[in-house]
Order: C-alpha cells, then structure tokens, then sequence
C-alpha cells in the first residue's frame, strides 16, 4: 500500500486574512472535461450567518449544494496592537460539467443580516476529453458502462455496472496497488453507493507486454420508473498516478512525483417500454414480471357474524412495487361476503408478498369462497397472464347471542388470525374479546424469552454508543487511529515483506516493520530512528529491558547486514518475522 501525502484543499486562512467581509467564489479548477466534476466553495467573510446561496447555472453546467448549513470558523489576530476578528462561513458545492464550452458561472447571491451579497464571476472552460485509443492494457486508468440487457418493462430494475481498471505501480520488482477506490467514489455519479467488488488481471498492451491492473466493479440497480429512455450519464475519473516512489524513513513507500491520468467512462441508455393495451385484462393493475398466486382462508369454521381471513400470496419478482387484486371487482366474493373495499396492503414475507382481508359471510351454512383472479404481465413472454385459485369450501354456524361464537378447530391457542370472539345481542355488534384474555388480566411470567426482551433494547443501547464513540475518536484523533490500527498495519507489511525474493530485502522490509509499529504506537512523525534512540524510545514508555535490548540488537544486525550480506543464512528471514510478531505484541501489551 502507498502512503500518499495529504492534499489540503482551499485553504481558508489567507483568504481570511487578505478579505476581511464579503463573499468569494473559489473552484478546485477552472479547466476541466465534460463529465467531469470539481469542489467549489462560496466563502463569506465577516457578513453574518448567510442563507443559502442562489445562482443562474448556464446550460452545461450542473451546480450542486454539498451542505445546505455551511461550515464555521472563527479567527482573533492582534496586529500592530489592533485587535482584528474574522468569522467565516463555508459553502461546499459539487459542479459538474456536460458539454464543451467555455462558461460564466455567478455572480452567487446571499442574504445576511437583511443586507445581499454576492461574489464576483468565474470562467470555466470544458475542452474536450483525451481520445481513449488502443488497448486497455496501454492505459495506466479505464473505465466503461456496462448494462446487462439493452430494454426493459416500467417498474422493472436494471442492472448496470461500472468497471474500473487501475494500473498497479512498479517499485523495485515490485507491484503495488494504489487502493484508492474509495477517493474516486465522488466520481462515480449514481454509482456511488454501488456494491463494489475488487479483483487482479493482467492486460496485455498493444506491444504484447502484460500489465497488473485492480480492476473495480460496482453494480447498481436502477428502477425504470416511466416510459422512455432511461439515461444513465457518463462518469468522469482522474487520479494522481505515481511516477515515482520513494522509501521513506520508516522504509514505506512515498509518492514522491505524479501526474494526472483521466478517465471516461461513456454513459448507457435502456429503453423502458410500457406494456401494451391490447389484450389487456380489465383486473391488470400494473404487476410485470413472473409470478405465482396461492390463496388460504382461515378459519374453514366460523360462526355467523364473525370474520374469516382470506389469505392471497403472490410470490415471483418484482415484489415491493405490486398491488393485490381489486377484491371489489370480483363480484361473485362480493355477493357472498361482506368485507372493507379499501386497496388491499400486502406485506413481503421472504420470497413472497402476502395480502390479508377479513371477509365476513353474509349467510349460515357451506359456503364457497369463489375463485380470486389476478392479473399480471409476463416480461418474458410478452403476454398478460391471468391467475385464479380453485374454490374453497367454508362452513358458516348460526350463531347464538351471548355464547362464544367461534374457536379454531386446527388450534387450541388462538392464532394471529383467529381470536375467541362473542357475540353481542341488540344493536351493532363488535368485535368483543372476553376480559380474561386481556393482558392486564394476566399474571406475567419472566421467562428467557421475556428476559431478552426486556434487556436486549439496554445492551444494544450501549454497544451502540460504544462503537458510535470509537468511530468518532478514530476520526478526530489521529494518534489513537494509528495506534488502533498499528498491529494490523505492521502484520500487513510483515506478510509484504515476505514476499519479496531476496532474503537482504526481506531482512529489511521486516525492520521497517517494526519501526513503522514503533512510530505508529508513540505516533511519532516519519523519520527514521537509529537503534539507540528506539531504545530510549522504549524505555521512557516502560517497555521491558531485556525487550528492548533484543530489539535494539535485531535492528543493528540489520544495519549490520546492508554492509554485510554474506553473514545474512537463508533462515534469517523467516525467523526474524516471527520474533518481530511477538515483540510487536510484547510491545503492545505494555503500553496499554
């Protein structure tokens, strides 16, 4: 892994200090290629708490608020025995160019204590891209869309991918990857928050040579909401790609120069088609795709008066967007049944969509509950498909006032849909359930089962904000993020290390190991440490003499042997990385 040095971008402090009030428009740059985007930050000086900025965008432009609250800053200085103070408020905004042209963006226009502002007029220039000739493997950055069919039905979901291809960096016989995927994230428009996947190819150039690139792949779904052109717009890319690297003090590799290498991936397009009107089923209320339909009642015995559930599930894909069937336009139900008209609400049950609907008999005796029909629209096949259950015999007891009316004949334990029920004479006749099953009524037991739900809402409380504060001390405290992660950096770079052919090599890159572990434990700066001073190092922590001293007298032999190869054995190696896991651990332990 290549440590990259930070970027600070727009600094605020000289602009602070050179403009004491008003309001400045500054872009990460001025020239850039369609598709691709860049930070811009409107910066307001000393004019109060501003409101959210307004602008005319030209056509080929596209601007984006990035935080609707801008961010504050604060800044006392004493010059010449005058005392100064500078407050200043920060927009970040995403512009993104579509088209080649040159452009005027602004003036931007803010409102602060009753008073507008505005900053003056940028130019942006979009040239046209770099042509992308020859093979894949004469490029160090790639990228391209893929979809995986080329149309689709409305309310179906397209699958598309970016591929994303890196050229690993050459150091020393070495290849090493830049794993900055997560840095061109904010390149990758809609896919964004795509699910990414990594894996290693070579590539052959156009001169037969192979090449080790990381290739990236995210995948998104996307739901062809209306009919037409479903556009999926092209992604820019660029990166920093190392031309050369250096081995820093702590023997990590450093970018020590670069140069910009761009990317584009042209955008896609999925023809959405509407289903036809032909031959269309009157019950046909939008479902497209495959499908299967069962319908259940339950109870099969009830009692005059009291409901039964009618149970529909559909099961095939797309689920989350279908509507159950029209149970008001099947009018053979309706002429036996009473029931609520409203659309019915299903609710997805694994791989299936489940629709629930209290009917209600409006006669005694054996009843049929009519075949339920549903329509759908078969992607595949292009032809509406009807669905329809075969019916299912009821039996309907006359029910006497005042005595239970009903009790499951499957269950002894009433089920969700099926409770005890009475009937009340006179009047209008509710849903009672006797008192005796009321929870207030009941004497509550403390089982495990109700142990755990009366504790696991406490513990996840807290292992919540446990790890909430963990991950907010790794972001705000650096020191403590490299000591978090310093094992599992060093056992990384111990494996690396490993890797390498030569056993002088390998002897030094298991010493930059350690030192890194060192530096990362006391959060030193980059630099590297002669072994007398990791020695006072170590013992102004407290780490252990005899440790110390077999540290320290590892870290010389190693000196020793870059003078000196011939005294380095074939088993040096192997051995060395295993007593540098242990201290590494040793350490560790003693500076908890």
């Amino acid at each position: 892994m290549i440590v990259k040095p930070a970027i600070i971008f727009l600094g605020l402090t000289a602009a602070a200090l050179g403009q004491q009030s008003g309001v400045e428009l500054r872009l990460e740059s001025r020239i850039i290629e369609p598709g691709e985007s860049v930070n811009v930050q409107l910066i307001c000086n000393n004019i109060g708490t501003p409101s959210i900025p307004e602008a005319d965008v030209p056509p080929g432009l596209q601007l984006k608020l990035v935080n609707s609250s801008p961010s504050y800053s604060s800044r006392t200085s004493i010059i010449n025995g005058r005392r100064s103070s500078i407050e200043t408020h920060t927009f970040s905004l995403r512009l993104t160019a579509t088209k080649e042209g040159t452009y005027t963006l602004g003036p931007m226009f803010v409102t602060a204590g009753g008073a507008s502002h505005q900053s003056d007029s940028v130019t942006i220039v979009v040239r046209k891209s770099k042509q992308q000739t020859g093979q894949r493997g004469d490029r160090t950055l790639y990228a391209y869309i893929e979809v995986e069919q080329d149309s689709c039905y409305v309310s179906q979901r397209v699958k598309a991918a970016l591929v994303i291809g890196i050229r690993k960096v050459s150091h020393n016989r070495r290849m090493y990857s830049l794993n900055n995927l997560n840095e061109m994230r904010q390149q990758t428009g809609i896919f964004i928050d795509g699910n990414a996947t990594k894996k290693e190819v070579n590539l052959r150039d156009s001169g037969n040579r192979k090449n080790p690139y990381d290739v990236y792949r995210i995948e998104k779904s996307i739901l062809a909401e209306t009919p037409g052109e479903l556009t999926i717009d092209p992604v820019f890319l660029k990166i920093n790609f190392p031309t050369r690297l250096r081995q820093g003090f702590f023997g990590r590799l450093e970018v020590a120069g670069s140069r910009r290498e761009t990317a584009r991936a042209e955008g896609a397009s999925v023809t959405v088609k509407a289903p036809p009107i032909n031959s269309r089923p009157s019950d046909f209320n939008g479902a497209i795709g495959r499908y299967a339909m069962s319908v259940d009642v339950k109870p099969k015995r009830i009692q005059q008066g009291q409901p039964a559930t009618l149970i529909i599930s559909v099961r095939g894909a797309p689920l989350d967007s279908i509507a159950g069937p029209d149970l008001s336009a099947q009018a053979e139900l309706a002429s036996r049944f009473d029931f609520a008209k409203d659309e019915l609400v299903g609710d997805i049950e694994g791989r299936a969509k489940v629709f629930r609907r209290a009917i209600f008999p409006k006669q005694a005796g054996e009843q049929t509950i009519p075949p339920i029909s549903w329509s759908f629209f078969n992607s595949t096949t292009e032809k509406y498909v009807t669905l329809q259950n075969d019916p299912i015999d009821i039996s309907v007891d006359a029910a006497a006032p005042g005595t239970t009316a009903f009790r499951s004949a499957e269950s002894t334990t009433p089920d969700k849909d099926s409770v005890d029920l009475k009937v009340l004479a006179g009047g209008i006749s509710p849903n009672y359930i006797d008192a005796g099953q009321a929870l207030a009524n009941q004497s509550p037991g403390w089982t495990t089962a109700s142990a755990v739900w009366i504790l696991a809402p406490p513990i996840l409380w807290l292992v919540s904000t446990l790890a909430l504060r963990h991950r907010a001390r790794l972001v705000a405290d650096g020191g403590y993020a490299r000591r978090h992660k310093a094992i599992r950096t060093a056992d990384n770079e111990l494996k690396l290390a490993m890797q390498d052919g030569e056993p002088i090599d390998q002897m030094q890159n298991v010493a930059a190991a350690l030192r890194g572990f060192v530096a990362d434990q006391l959060n030193l700066p980059p630099g590297a440490k002669t072994p007398a001073e990791v020695k006072t190092l170590l013992n102004e922590q407290g780490v252990n003499g005899t440790l110390t001293d077999e540290i320290v007298e590892f870290l010389e032999r190693c000196e020793a042997i870059r003078y000196a190869p011939d005294s380095l054995d074939a088993a040096s190696p192997s051995e060395s990385a295993s007593n540098v896991r242990e201290w590494i651990r040793q350490i560790e332990r003693a500076l908890r």
